[in-house]
């Protein structure tokens, strides 16, 4: 698969983001019934399917999506800690999963194909927002875990960029980065850029020794009060990357 970015766009996979509709159609149906296929591989799943009547061979497009059954967090307990996988352990290439704030962590395994296709994932936000293969990214998002840290890792490695893996906390040591290192791209918690911008402020540094441009943020909720304080306070453009690790990482 062609990976070059086409810059002046901000598209990094040109042949995917700019498919026609009708042939991006054709090829959800494909992938949707590709998924069924892999989910009947699973007890679960494949019971839950059964009783709804639903068999690959029924999906005929992306809109049969509504006729497959929703999965809860309910589903992620009863068949913990991988009940849900659909491969065999060895062909799991990593782990990733939550912070367990309601009681274990949900996992997720990851095929080596499914961590080649997040960094792609990943580098078609960053590239449309902005960023560069001559960029260096600061990645304040920690590195455990939680699906953000090496995701966007991988997404930045994947369209070339530099990578600042500062990791979480240590306010003092992330703005001595951004000033002796002048990355133009942060990524952290909309939360923690708050924290940054208000040291920056406070401290009584000159804007110009810091190089921003953009900036990343996920890992939980934000508001437009949020981006417009971040963006004026800083004067960076700020974007959202949502996603969950139930669904595999970047949404």
């Amino acid at each position: 698969m062609n990976t070059e970015p086409v810059i002046e766009n901000r598209i990094w996979q040109p042949e995917m983001e700019c498919m026609p509709r009708r042939e991006l159609q054709a090829l959800q149906a494909v992938r949707l019934r590709e998924a069924v296929t892999r989910a009947m591989r699973v007890p679960f799943y494949r019971e839950k399917l059964a009783r709804l009547g639903v068999t690959p061979e029924k999906i005929c497009s992306a809109e049969d999506v509504r006729r497959l059954p929703l999965t809860e967090k309910a589903d992620f307990r009863d068949n913990y800690p991988l009940g849900l996988t659909a491969v065999p352990r060895s062909e799991i290439a990593r782990f990733q999963g939550t912070s367990g704030t309601t009681g274990k962590p949900t996992w997720t395994a990851y095929t080596r194909n499914d961590v080649d296709r997040w960094a792609d994932l990943c580098a078609r936000f960053l590239v449309g927002g902005g960023v560069r293969p001559e960029h260096t990214v600061q990645i304040s998002f920690g590195f455990g875990l939680f699906t953000g840290g090496f995701g966007l890792h991988n997404g930045v490695q994947r369209l070339g960029a530099a990578i600042l893996p500062v990791s979480s906390g240590n306010s003092a040591r992330q703005i001595m980065c951004m000033q002796d290192l002048r990355p133009e791209v942060l990524i952290c918690t909309p939360s923690y850029a708050l924290k940054l911008m208000d040291d920056i402020l406070n401290g009584g540094l000159d804007r110009s020794s810091i190089a921003l441009e953009h900036a990343h943020f996920g890992g939980e909720p934000w508001t437009e009060a949020m981006r417009d304080r971040i963006e004026n306070g800083l004067g960076i453009l700020c974007w959202n990357n949502y996603g969950m690790a139930e669904c595999g990482g970047p949404g």
